[in-house]
Formats: structure tokens, C-alpha cells, sequence
């Protein structure tokens, strides 16, 4: 029993000493763990003042932004009232004219009234007239025509191997001329070769031969179609590499190219017929100008393309044998096409008066059609030192650049200025 005693106190003091010990390592612990809560805790609640802050100065700045724009309503509503005041005095001004001083409502003498009312640079919609002139005759605003007097050769400059070829303004009223077999030649405005550049590499030459379409964006790349390949390229004339940026899928790009801000038209064919691609300027497809709003197939082969207003584009068609205006959505606003004599239109461009200018290469000739399309004037090529006119540009100068696919040679012309 003694020794049973002993065993006992002996377990017990035991026990006391392991559970202590157990004891003071959970203790630890938790101590331990206290510390990094705390320290987690912290973590968590500086982000959150800080985030608390922020917001209470984002509070501060949408209440700011509250204030400003009641203030801006009162303003408006003010500057309205104001505005509004100045157009009951000008309807007022206008009533006291009287009969023996009529005048044409002309924009200086709006611009006048607008300082005599006190208007700086607000958009009024000013009460308009349409009145005759006893004491002074109206300013014609009629756009002159088109003479032969003033179009003259200036210069004629050597392009080899280029029997097919298009043209286009870059910087500076530099000239960009594409050639067969890929390569590009980079021009002055006074008409002396600046580079030479190879957009695409071809493993035999001879088959490219057909004409490679040409444009410029306004980071100074070149989009150039490839036939062949069924694709458009950007190339980067700094770097001296070439993307394809473009694929046309069942269709094969003619030649045509066309930029605006924000999309690229294309001019595309296949054995079907022919359409406008519409594309971004990342080369994703947003629609296609192809038919009318009757189901009428708008084109057959579209070649060339030039823009002819903000809205709308000016294509050739050597299949139709006809030129026409359609806009970015499909509306035919115009045609041309001669029934009495062979016409297949080329290149065209357009000049400061919405006036078209189109390269009849088959009977070398060059016809102007005004912005309806009805003929103004044709000149002949042959009296110009030209064969075969196939592409047209004209500088801001009112320089005239024809390129001629029988001399393979590009002339200079003084068109207007």
C-alpha cells in the first residue's frame, strides 16, 4: 500500500510537471498567435484607413463636382437666357432694315451682327436671308471650270518595271508610287527619288505582276494589297518589316485602298461579283458595301478608290465600265457611264471642288466629271506626252501626278494654281 501511495504521488507530481509544461507551450502559443492577429489585424486595417481616407476624399471631390455642375446649370441656363435675348434683337435688327437697303445675307456681314450683338464664338442659329441686292452685286460662289489652259507638262520622271502602278500624297506632299514586283518608291513634291523599298519578298518574281494598291496611314505606314495571297499588308517603311494585317477570306483585293480616321475600304472581287470591304484599322471586318437597298449588285469589279466627301467614296469599275459615288453605308449618290464611246475607268482622284478626275487609259484620255458626275471637260493624254494614264494623284499645290503604264514613267502636270 506504501509503495501503491508512493506510485501515486509520484504520477500526480508528474503529471503536474508535464501539465505545466503543456500548459506554458499553450500559452506560448497563444501569445504567439495574439502577435499575429495583432499583426494580421494591422495588415487588414491600414489598407482599410487607408482606403477609408480615399473614399472620404472622393466624397469630398464628387460633392465638389455636385456643386460645379448646378453652378454649370445656372450658367447654361443663364448664358441660354443671353443667347436667346441676342436673337430676339437680331430678329429685331433685321425688321428695321428697310426695302430700299436689301442686302445678301452673307457670312462676314453675320459675323458683323455677331460682334454688334456682343456673340463671341457661340453657335447661334442667326435668322437667315435670302434677299436681292439693290446697292451691291452678290459674290458668286460658282466653282469655275475646268480649262486645258492651265494644265501643263512640268516633269516626267523614270519608273522601271512598272506597267502597272498606283499613287498616293503622303507627308509633306511626298509621293508614294507602287511598281509591280512589291516594291515601292518613295518621291519629293519636286519629283526626285527619296527610297526604294521592297513591302513583301517573293521567291519568283514573275508572278507578281499584278497592280499592287497602295495607301499611307498617318503613322506613316504603307497598306499595300497582295493579290496572290488574298490579303492586305502594313508595312513599316523605318523598320523595313511587313504584317499581314488583313485576310480578304473567298474575296481578292483589285487594287483599291482608301483611308479614313478610323476604317480602311478595300475594293475586293471574285468570280461572283465585286463589293467595298469596310474594315477597322486593326483589320477586323465591320460590313461590306455591296448592293443596293433593291438587292441591285452596286459593283462588278471595283478597282480604284478615292474618298469624294466625308461620307461617301468614289470607285471605278472596269468590268461596269462606269465610275460611281456610294456612301460608307450603300447609297449610290452617283454614276457615270458613257454608252456612246469604249470607257474603262482606272485611277481616280478628286481635287478641292468635289470635282472627279478619272484616267481613261483605253482611249487616252483623261475626263473631269463634276461632283454629280456629269462630264465637264476630257483632255488628251497624247498632247501631254502620255500613252496609258492608269493612276492619278493630285498634291496640295495643284499638282497633277499621272502615272503611265505603257512608258512606265510618271508626269508631272500643272492641273490648277
Amino acid at each position: 500500500i506504501l509503495h501503491y501511495k508512493a506510485g501515486i504521488d509520484k504520477l500526480k507530481t508528474d503529471l503536474q510537471t508535464n501539465g505545466q509544461k503543456e500548459i506554458t507551450a499553450i500559452i506560448l502559443r497563444m501569445d504567439r498567435d495574439e502577435k499575429r492577429l495583432e499583426e494580421i489585424e494591422n495588415v487588414e486595417l491600414g489598407p482599410s484607413k487607408e482606403l477609408q481616407k480615399n473614399l472620404r476624399s472622393n466624397l469630398e471631390v464628387a460633392q465638389s463636382l455636385i456643386e460645379i455642375t448646378e453652378q454649370t446649370k445656372c450658367f447654361s441656363t443663364t448664358k441660354e437666357k443671353e443667347i436667346q435675348k441676342n436673337i430676339e434683337d437680331l430678329k429685331s435688327f433685321l425688321s428695321d432694315i428697310g426695302k430700299e437697303e436689301l442686302i445678301e445675307w452673307t457670312q462676314e456681314r453675320e459675323s458683323m451682327i455677331k460682334q454688334r450683338l456682343g456673340i463671341r464664338n457661340v453657335q447661334v442659329p442667326l435668322v437667315q436671308a435670302q434677299v436681292s441686292v439693290n446697292q451691291n452685286p452678290p459674290v458668286s460662289l460658282e466653282i469655275p471650270s475646268p480649262s486645258l489652259e492651265s494644265i501643263k507638262v512640268l516633269k516626267e520622271i523614270k519608273i522601271p518595271s512598272s506597267s502597272n502602278m498606283d499613287i498616293v500624297l503622303g507627308e509633306n506632299d511626298s509621293i508614294w508610287v507602287s511598281k509591280n514586283k512589291g516594291q515601292v518608291v518613295q518621291l519629293s513634291k519636286h519629283g526626285d527619288i527619296l527610297a526604294k523599298f521592297f513591302t513583301r519578298e517573293v521567291h519568283d518574281w514573275l508572278e507578281i505582276n499584278e497592280m499592287q494598291g497602295l495607301a499611307i496611314n498617318k503613322s506613316g505606314h504603307l497598306l499595300t494589297t497582295d493579290k496572290s495571297r488574298k490579303l492586305v499588308s502594313q508595312f513599316n517603311p523605318q523598320q523595313k518589316k511587313s504584317m499581314d494585317l488583313i485576310h480578304c477570306g473567298e474575296w481578292y483585293p483589285t487594287g483599291g485602298i482608301c483611308l479614313t480616321d478610323y476604317r480602311i475600304y478595300i475594293s475586293l472581287a471574285n468570280d461572283n461579283g465585286g463589293k467595298i470591304g469596310c474594315y477597322t484599322v486593326t483589320g477586323d471586318l465591320t460590313h461590306s458595301i455591296e448592293k443596293t437597298s433593291t438587292g441591285k449588285a452596286l459593283f462588278t469589279h471595283p478597282w480604284y478608290i478615292t474618298m469624294h466627301s466625308e461620307s461617301s467614296l468614289c470607285v471605278s469599275d472596269k468590268s461596269k465600265k462606269c465610275v460611281s459615288v456610294v456612301s460608307f453605308t450603300g447609297l449610290q449618290e452617283g454614276t457615270y457611264c458613257p454608252r456612246k464611246d469604249p470607257f474603262i475607268p482606272y485611277g481616280i482622284t478628286t481635287d478641292k471642288f468635289n470635282r472627279i478626275l478619272v484616267a481613261d487609259a483605253e482611249n487616252l484620255k483623261i475626263r473631269i466629271l463634276s461632283e454629280n458626275c456629269e462630264l465637264l471637260l476630257l483632255f488628251k493624254c497624247k498632247e501631254y506626252g502620255l500613252s496609258k494614264p492608269i493612276s492619278l494623284c493630285l498634291d496640295s499645290e495643284g499638282h497633277l501626278w499621272v502615272g503611265d503604264g505603257e512608258k512606265a514613267v510618271l508626269k508631272l502636270l500643272q492641273y490648277y494654281g
